[in-house]
């Protein structure tokens, strides 16, 4: 920041003017020195045998002369300076929050030409830009952006509404700590006031009032509370299936209503079909309140689906634009392609077999490996059965996306076991998902010290300390949901949480369970979903669930096989959705990407409007050895539809680190595409979401009772934004003039024109008195 003080506009002009070095107050020549020389004077020609008119012109002409002697007295100087003439400084803080994307001063857009729904930036880019212009030709002035940091910008269009939150006390704060040494004339702030992090306001105007510098606030924004309803988040998932469910999950937010009824919708933006509806009854009052709700549907096509969600207007809102939000999902038209394995036909392969081939969405291929060896092998229709476990590396990675291990032995898997395992390392590593269902006899003990311990989400500790730990063996329990209140998908059974919470704890619920295989501990980046509600270690409950990232693939360990029991109450209304969302979830990396070499990643799929998105690409070449080109490029489409590229730099091998600014609010679709390739197919497809920040619109009114405090404090001025310009044309500052040398001083005292002066005025008195024959 301190760079934007530095080298302020200024003009050296040569200065002339007459000083006197000795020359007394200037009350002592007014009240003392003249009124003497005068009455002197005139009391030395009071009585003389004169006229008046002569005794006046003797008097003037005495005190001319005498006056004439004092100034030499007082020496005159005729002083050269060159001087350096400084507009007075300004100081413009520009509050660059995304709450001034509010539209709540409709009366003051239409007034200065705008639509009623100009936003508070389009206001103030409006109402500010002449008066600030105008400012510019009389102070020289700085203009700096804040949000959640403070930086300078060039000017009014630089300002895109996007921090996530309002950090005023640090603004100050930032601007005290430089302005040091400098002389400021004026601070002036526009802002809402609505501060949501950082510093102390007031403790940060300490210095601003020690050094009398006044601020002067500028108030955006409508200070009573307007009423107010919006959509404030959207989940999606990033990629589906044709004929899949899909769950929404939308936040609701509503301020100033009661008891009001509403509909949230979802609809396919470009045909404007409704896709699916709930009904909402917001239930708070001015405080407001927020609701999240699961909305799921059916995509009917494949593609890039348009995704327009909304909530119904209600009376009195003045802002209706943030009733709605678009969101974009891939609907995948391939199936998922899953190689199911298991040691012998229990009861969960039997049913678990059923219903993945009834699913029109997977395509299953299924090894059973105690069954003889003419048996044939069960399969999706159309798709050959397996006769033996894949050596393959690249076998599985092109026919696969998911492979669940039942009850296995390692050894059984025939061939070369360590090979295999391997393999299935190798497959995860490049995006593949894989599932371990544990089994009474084999799983997941057998696999101790094998890369499928390590790639799965548990810790298996030692199996018999463990059994140890199990309360009450044998006795029927209820798996505990975690996040209960924001549940996983995978165990999201119905879209409402208490009664998908129900679902799994409650007795009216899913079927108890009688047997689950105890492991240690979930791992540290893992994300648990179910626990054993009473058996515990040192570590904590008991995992039954859990999911994790290995690294662009997805492991999962499910820890009991008595899943079938859920039959016994819903038949498959919720085991099939389960074991659907679960595999699907295993998929998700696999699916998409249409080139397993390349895979393009976001640390995050939603983002606040003004972060930074890293983008990592991990790629490797036609012979599957990480790329060593030093760069490349990501191709990329932002809300608006406009396509670029973004430059990725090589972090290691085969691995490529670049960020993009989020920067408009909605979808940015991100890929990659193979040089090598002439048709350019799309690779890795990342669609991730831009937002507002919630903070920001959550509380957005305008403070102005805090504006007035500061303006007061520290002599300033508060007006609102209709006074603005008012207030600025008010400050009249004279320029600073800085001496940039030592003045050249010319004696005005001595020489002959003063003498000149001096001795004709006292001829001139010599020749009145002798005409007067007072010599």
């Amino acid at each position: 920041m301190a760079q934007a003080f530095l080298g302020l506009s200024s003009e050296i002009v040569e200065t002339t003017r007459i000083e006197f070095l000795n020359l007394p107050p200037i009350w002592v020549l007014v009240l003392v020195v003249l009124p003497a020389v005068v009455f002197f004077c005139r009391w030395l020609y009071g009585k003389a045998p004169v006229s008046g008119r002569q005794k006046w012109a003797l008097g003037l002409l005495r005190s001319l002369a005498l006056i004439l002697v004092l100034l030499f007295l007082f020496e005159p100087v005729h002083s050269h300076q060159r001087m350096r003439v400084e507009k007075p400084l300004t100081l413009v803080l520009l509050d660059d929050s995304a709450s001034f994307r509010e539209r709540d001063l409709g009366d003051l857009a239409e007034k200065v030409g705008l639509p009623r729904d100009a936003t508070r930036l389009q206001l103030v880019q409006q109402v500010l830009a002449l008066p600030l212009e105008d400012l510019k030709d009389r102070y020289e002035v700085s203009l700096h952006a804040f949000g959640e940091s403070l930086r300078p910008v060039g000017g009014l269009e630089d300002l895109i509404a996007a921090d996530v939150s309002t950090r005023l006390g640090d603004a100050f704060s930032a601007v005290a700590g430089e302005m040091r040494g400098m002389e400021v004339a004026h601070v002036l702030v526009v802002t809402d006031g609505r501060v949501n992090g950082g510093r102390d306001v007031q403790a940060a105007l300490s210095s601003f009032v020690a050094r009398a510098v006044p601020v002067s606030l500028v108030g955006v924004g409508d200070s009573d509370v307007p009423q107010d309803l919006r959509i404030s988040n959207v989940t999606v998932p990033e990629i589906a299936l044709a004929g899949d469910t899909v769950n929404l999950e939308v936040t609701v937010s509503s301020r100033g209503y009661t008891d009001m009824p509403t509909v949230v919708t979802v609809e396919d933006g470009e045909s404007n079909r409704e896709l699916g509806r709930i009904d909402l009854v917001l239930s708070e009052g001015d405080g407001g309140s927020e609701k999240t709700l699961r909305i799921p549907f059916i995509p009917d096509r494949e593609g890039e689906l348009d995704l327009l969600v909304s909530v119904q207007p209600v009376p009195g809102e003045q802002n209706v634009d943030n009733n709605r939000e678009r969101r974009l999902l891939r609907i995948e038209p391939g199936k998922i392609r899953v190689l199911y394995v298991d040691g012998y036909p229990r009861y969960e392969y039997r049913f678990l077999v059923g219903a993945l081939l009834r699913s029109s969405n997977i395509e299953l291929q299924c090894l059973l490996l105690s069954a003889d060896a003419d048996f044939i092998q069960e399969s999706t229709q159309g798709v050959p059965p397996l006769t033996r476990f894949p050596d393959s590396l690249d076998y599985l990675l092109k026919n696969y996306h998911v492979i669940v291990f039942g009850d296995v032995h390692p050894e059984s898997l025939g061939g070369d076991p360590e090979t295999h395992i391997e393999n299935i390392r190798r497959f995860v590593e490049a995006g593949g998902g894989f599932l371990m269902q544990a089994g009474s006899l084999y799983s997941p003990q057998s696999y101790a010290g094998t890369a499928i311990e390590h790639l799965l989400p548990v810790i298996f500790g030692d199996p018999a300390v463990e059994q140890m730990a199990i309360v009450n063996e044998g006795v029927p329990f209820r798996p505990h949901l975690e996040r209960a209140r924001d549940p996983h998908e995978i165990v999201t059974l119905h879209p409402d949480n208490e009664t998908n919470q129900s679902l799994w704890e409650g007795e009216g619920g899913l079927e108890p369970l009688t047997w689950y295989a105890p492991v240690a501990k979930a791992r540290a980046t893992a994300e648990v979903l179910l626990t054993h509600p009473t058996s515990r270690n040192v570590h904590g409950p008991h995992v039954l669930l859990a999911t994790m990232y290995f690294p662009q693939g997805r492991t999962a360990y499910l820890g009991t096989d008595e899943t079938w029991r859920w039959r016994m109450r819903f038949l498959e209304t919720y085991r099939e959705p389960f074991w659907r969302g679960l595999i699907r979830f295993l998929a998700l990396n696999k699916l998409r990407r249409s080139d397993f070499r390349f895979d393009l990643a976001t640390d995050r799929s939603d983002y606040d409007l003004g972060d930074r998105m890293t983008v990592t690409a991990r790629i490797l070449d036609d012979q599957f050895e990480p790329n060593m080109d030093e760069s490349i490029e990501a191709f990329m489409t932002d809300p608006s539809g406009v396509q670029g590229t973004l430059l990725l730099t090589r972090d290691e091998p085969g691995v490529y680190v670049g960020t993009l600014l989020a920067d408009e609010a909605g979808p940015f679709r991100l890929w990659l595409e193979d040089s090598k390739d002439e048709e350019s197919i799309s690779k890795s497809l990342r669609i991730v979401t831009v937002s507002v920040p919630s903070a920001e619109q959550d509380d957005a009114i305008l403070d102005s009772a805090l504006l007035r405090s500061v303006a007061a404090r520290t002599g300033g001025r508060y007006v609102p934004l209709r006074e603005a310009e008012d207030l600025l044309a008010g400050w009249q500052d004279l320029p600073m003039e800085r001496p940039l040398d030592e003045p050249e001083l010319e004696e005005l005292w001595s020489g002959f024109p003063q003498l000149f002066v001096l001795v004709g005025l006292l001829a001139a008195e010599w020749i009145v008195r002798k005409r007067s024959n007072l010599i």
